[in-house]
């Protein structure tokens, strides 16, 4: 077994530098970034400024120290100008190389502006994933602890995009369990995001049922898998009535592309992840995190749960209008399943790296599916069976029909990268159904192999060694 740890070591570290490549910004700033396209501000209701004024407060953020060739950043806190009492907070947690907070700077502007905290916590590229999410929790702690008298620690929620989003779930549970963060009113907003590299199964288990959230994926997302966020919004102990998936669809108006990419939510200019400050951080961003903000912290507002958590009312989809044209409608559920039409993400969700990869295949469970005249349960869902493990020249892959038709089989290798794709038409749609594959090309390693038929699919692991 030691050339398989060896290679797989390889692998891993091999991806981490890929993903620095993937995920590190490339975006040059204006001295102020201006608003495009044709879909206009919202100039009243969720979605527009506040009539604050912002200031800024700094201090160093941990964690820099010793970076290469970084300089060290500071935590920002972001307050109405004038305040003078505590008052319900957002908690940040940027992209992975999104350090500079102009990346999310009209977003936190925008926060303070409507009487809220917004705190920016800088962390460093490095693959020390561990140190990382430690940044950023004593980065929070610390603004906490500093400003007392603007910060409401009992109000509080996260958000976060892509690394940051996959952290906030961890983050943000044990600073509601362990420091009491929260009591009267909290949140998550995970945005796209990355693995979820500390959150186990007894967190979501055990996440604080009093939580509001509000998961949201874009549809054209080349980098993460819509899975990742699937499976923390299906596990986590939160109630259908409390939360909603949020998928954003591209549409283009008046010659003007509004992108559903991975970068949508950052308001630099960066063409190539599709980032732009433009109508679509307005609505299907900035308004949406108003109406959960003021539901949180103010329950009795109906209106706002019907933007925030609307479970696809008209007023929670709505996303603007250009003329007499209204702009493609969010897509909004309470029980997703992975789009079979979006573009392949780099980080799919059974990656090795991936501590929750058991779950990849939850993505489909508790949902009955009617294909036809016949009917899939959960029962008849169970994980893909892999034999033998470890494989070294065929595997067997065993699992219960999905749909009728054709079975498509794809493995990747540890990078994301489909290695084999094969196609079989199936004998029978009842029981269980066993493909076998040749596995003889394979070098040793960890591979992801995956089961599709139609929007259905089923995952699991296979490790080849000789």
């Amino acid at each position: 077994m030691r050339s398989l740890s060896r290679n797989t070591a390889w692998q891993r570290a091999f991806q981490l530098f890929l993903l620095i490549i993937i995920f590190y910004p490339q975006a040059h700033f204006a001295q102020t970034d201006p608003f495009r396209g044709p879909l206009a501000r919202i100039t009243s209701g969720f979605g527009a400024d506040g009539a604050f004024q912002v200031d800024t407060l700094r201090f160093p953020a941990s964690g820099w120290e010793g970076a290469p060739n970084q300089t060290v950043q500071n935590v920002q806190v972001f307050i109405p100008r004038g305040n003078t009492a505590p008052r319900p907070t957002l908690l940040f947690a940027h992209g992975f190389g999104g350090f500079d907070v102009r990346f999310y700077g009209e977003l936190l502007q925008h926060v303070a502006s409507r009487g809220y905290v917004a705190v920016f916590v800088p962390y460093p590229v490095t693959i020390n994933f561990p140190a990382l999410y430690r940044t950023m929790d004593s980065g929070f702690a610390e603004a906490v602890r500093r400003f007392p008298q603007h910060i409401d620690s009992t109000r509080i929620g996260f958000m976060g995009h892509s690394f940051g989003a996959g952290a906030i779930p961890s983050i943000a549970f044990n600073a509601y369990t362990q420091r009491g963060w929260g009591r009267n009113g909290k949140f998550l907003f995970p945005m796209a995001p990355f693995y979820a590299l500390e959150t186990t199964p007894e967190m979501t288990r055990r996440f604080p049922s009093d939580t509001k959230l509000l998961m949201q994926i874009y549809r054209d997302d080349r980098t993460n898998d819509h899975a990742l966020a699937i499976d923390i919004f299906r596990t986590i102990n939160i109630s259908p009535a409390e939360k909603d998936f949020i998928t954003v669809v591209a549409d283009t108006v008046a010659g003007y592309v509004f992108n559903a990419g991975h970068g949508l939510c950052n308001t630099a200019n960066n063409p190539a992840n599709g980032s732009a400050f433009d109508g679509y951080d307005v609505y299907a961003v900035f308004r949406p995190l108003d109406a959960l903000m003021e539901y949180t912290f103010n329950p009795s507002n109906s209106a706002a749960k019907n933007v925030a958590l609307g479970n696809g009312s008209a007023e929670q989809v709505f996303m603007g209008m250009v003329g007499n044209r209204a702009l493609k409608p969010l897509r909004v559920s309470d029980a997703p399943l992975p789009d079979p039409e979006a573009p392949r993400a780099q980080f799919l969700c059974n990656n090795e790296v991936n501590i929750r990869r058991e779950f990849c295949t939850f993505t489909m469970s508790n949902v009955a599916w009617n294909q036809g005249s016949q009917a899939v349960s959960s029962s008849q869902m169970q994980m893909l069976g892999i034999a033998p493990q470890p494989a070294s020249e065929q595997v067997t892959l065993s699992f219960s029909a999905l749909s009728s038709g054709t079975a498509h089989v794809s493995v990747y290798n540890s990078m994301g990268q489909e290695v084999m794709r094969v196609s079989e038409e199936l004998r029978s749609t009842t029981g269980r159904q066993e493909l076998h594959l040749s596995t003889h090309n394979l070098p040793s390693g960890v591979y992801g192999c995956r089961v599709q038929q139609g929007a259905l699919f089923v995952s699991g692991v296979v490790v080849i060694h000789r």
